[in-house]
């Protein structure tokens, strides 16, 4: 699932190219994904599950500064742990920040290679 919201941003960016990045040509096209994916792959769920995708989080570290991620992910552990506020706090704060900072676990060398590694679905 963490690759759904990553490949829409993709397709977008892709769009924008084709386009010749003028707005007016593709505004259309964009806002009726947008549309499309508003309130079914833009949950929080979807949201933690791209951040948590070393391929895109790691790719572009700015991930962790989007606001929208960001608001996903705390509304996601806000639900996953319901009502303690210490896990929610722990996850958010300490093991969010060894995974985008690449510590312990997240700096071995299996976790090192999802960076790079696209899963292409179709081909499964």
């Amino acid at each position: 699932m963490g690759f759904l919201y990553g490949e829409l941003l993709k397709a977008k960016r892709e769009i924008n190219k084709a386009y010749g990045n003028v707005e007016s040509r593709y505004k259309d096209v964009i806002a009726n994904i947008d549309k499309k994916m508003k309130g079914r792959l833009d949950s929080p769920l979807h949201l933690t599950a791209y951040l948590l995708n070393a391929y895109y989080s790691y790719g572009n570290p700015s991930i962790f500064d989007d606001a929208i991620i960001t608001e996903g992910i705390i509304s996601y552990l806000e639900t996953f742990y319901h009502h303690d506020e210490d896990k929610q706090d722990q996850a958010a704060n300490t093991e969010l920040k060894k995974f985008q900072n690449r510590e312990g676990p997240f700096n071995n060398k299996l976790a090192k290679t999802c960076e790079n590694f696209y899963y292409n679905l179709a081909s499964w």
